[in-house]
């Protein structure tokens, strides 16, 4: 028979997590059945964005965003919706523009203002003493610094 490949679409269903999580090593593969070419593998307890869903014979598979310019299809099988307790974010990105700090509060002075959306490296995280989270980041530019996490999602 013939492989439709489902288009991508830019509002996943309705139903669709908006974020998966691999619960192994996981293959991340060009089209939505395994015999397709493998494009990445990811490792254990890795945070996906979804951005499509497709229902094939052997099951669903989701359409992630593995960066900015690359997507593939991942197995329902091999993830989970549930974030795992031993989680590791690896990218923060920014839900507005956003001052990347010298230090973990207010005060200390801006290295970088990075736009909404940019995608900045997990590095660490740390509560201050005024009870706020931050973010240990590593800019595109390749500055290090920080930035408050309510102006953040990890992935």
């Amino acid at each position: 028979g013939t492989v439709v490949v489902p288009p991508v679409t830019t509002n996943p269903p309705t139903g669709t997590p908006a974020v998966i999580y691999t619960t192994t090593s996981a293959k991340v593969h060009s089209g939505a059945t395994r015999s397709y070419k493998v494009i990445s593998t990811i490792v254990a307890n890795k945070g996906l964005t979804v951005i499509g869903e497709h229902k094939g014979a052997d099951g669903i598979w989701y359409n992630v965003e593995i960066s900015a310019t690359v997507k593939g299809w991942i197995f329902s099988g091999d993830v989970s919706t549930t974030k795992p307790g031993n989680f590791v974010p690896s990218k923060v990105i920014t839900k507005e523009a956003t001052n990347v700090r010298k230090g973990a509060t207010t005060n200390y002075t801006s290295l970088e203002t990075v736009a909404k959306g940019s995608i900045l490296t997990y590095l660490g995280s740390f509560k201050n003493a005024n009870g706020e989270t931050w973010y240990n980041v590593q800019t595109p530019k390749g500055n290090k610094g920080w930035v408050l996490s309510t102006l953040t999602e990890v992935k």
